[in-house]
């Protein structure tokens, strides 16, 4: 499954009705990517953000998080969130891992990425997902602890039954199938 992301993005089209600077009603959208304000010369790009997971397996089991949260409440996730200015995908990822379930992986490798598209209260961000893979201990399952707020559930799905219409974001799924066709935990390069 292929998302549109460039027709999802012309739908933030919308979400200025004002011009933030001078409070003119004809800014308008421009291909897809920026506002632009005739009456002051405003611009602002609705550049891609940048995203980064992990990939965690132990035992041919995958770790997935359930979302406590919109979008995709609910839903199945890797650990993983938004890179912070001035860090690193590879920073962010650890970061995150570390804040959803309490445990930080000693070591990453690259694995691929993808767009993606993440809808949030209404308006629609291009994302660039990076995700990266690890491994964790059999005994590390039952000290991981969901954030508070974020994460409703951490459990180990079995490679061969991942739970497909419950994962979340398509993106995750695109890079679940290429960790499963790669057939072992060297990382591959995606497209």
């Amino acid at each position: 499954m292929e998302i549109d992301v460039l027709g999802g993005i012309e739908a933030a089209g919308p979400v200025f009705r004002f011009c933030p600077s001078c409070g003119s009603r004809r800014i308008g959208f421009v291909a897809g990517r920026k506002w632009s304000c005739p009456d002051c010369g405003f611009l602002y790009f609705h550049n891609v953000a940048a995203a980064a997971g992990v990939v965690a397996e132990r035992e041919g089991a995958i770790l997935l998080l359930r979302r406590a949260k919109e979008p995709r409440k609910g839903f199945l996730a890797l650990p993983g969130g938004f890179v912070e200015p001035g860090e690193s995908a590879e920073d962010c990822a650890l970061r995150e891992c570390l804040e959803e379930t309490g445990w930080k992986p000693d070591r990453l490798e690259f694995l691929a990425s993808f767009p993606n598209l993440y809808e949030y209260e209404g308006v629609p961000y291009a994302t660039c997902d990076s995700f990266f893979s690890a491994r964790f201990d059999a005994g590390a399952v039952a000290a991981f602890a969901p954030e508070p707020g974020e994460v409703e559930e951490i459990l180990a799905a079995p490679l061969g039954k991942l739970p497909w219409n419950e994962i979340a974001f398509d993106s995750t799924r695109r890079v679940l199938e290429v960790y499963l066709s790669a057939g072992e935990t060297s990382a591959v390069q995606g497209d």
